[in-house]
């Protein structure tokens, strides 16, 4: 049989080890490596780097897999948050809205109510009717100790045409024995529309 040089032998090596050589190469390397111990660390080195290789492969895979879970746990819980952040700013700006045009916060000013009030009896007649298209939620009063009503319409503080609230309009009676806001029973001699600081006689 042929004889091959270690230097030959050592190219065909690799070859050998992949499997990858012909029949009669391989037949040729086998016979060499049994008699040169050389050649036979020489396979064991291309094997010992081919597991090393292998396992670093493996390990970078492995990393490159969790980087990408890793990623995707984050682009995940990013787009959660997002999500939630989102629809509590909504649900903020929501309640805002709301509570801006059904709470009664704002007085509707004088100029924009009709006003009249007439003496019936031991009673008053209180006629009222905005004028400004908007619509009123509620309708308070203030008796102070001096006998002075005041009257007056209250909306939000965005108005509305349509939708939450009524168009006021209409007649109201007070007694003209009232109790004050701090319990204490008086007779009315003044009443007013709107509050105590901006307000319009009605009926003295």
């Amino acid at each position: 049989m042929l004889k091959l040089s270690c230097d030959v032998i050592s190219d065909l090596l690799p070859l050998y080890y992949d499997d990858a050589s012909t029949t009669d190469s391989r037949s040729l390397v086998e016979a060499h490596l049994k008699d040169c111990a050389a050649c036979r660390s020489m396979l064991e080195k291309i094997h010992t780097e081919y597991r090393l290789d292998n396992m670093r492969q493996q390990h970078e895979e492995t990393m490159l897999k969790n980087m990408v879970v890793f990623w995707n746990k984050s682009l995940l819980k990013s787009f959660l948050k997002g999500i939630y952040t989102a629809s509590c700013i909504l649900l903020l700006l929501s309640a805002v809205c709301v509570g801006l045009v059904r709470w009664p916060f704002v007085t509707v000013p004088p100029a924009a109510v009709l006003t009249d009030a007439t003496v019936s009896g031991s009673e008053f007649v209180i006629h009222l009717k905005t004028t400004d298209g908007y619509k009123t939620i509620s309708t308070d009063q203030l008796t102070t100790e001096d006998g002075k009503l005041f009257i007056f319409f209250k909306r939000g503080i965005i108005p509305v045409k349509s939708g939450h609230g009524t168009s006021r309009g209409g007649t109201y009676s007070a007694s003209r024995m009232s109790v004050s806001d701090s319990g204490k029973a008086v007779r009315i001699t003044e009443i007013y529309y709107g509050t105590q600081n901006n307000c319009r006689l009605l009926w003295k």
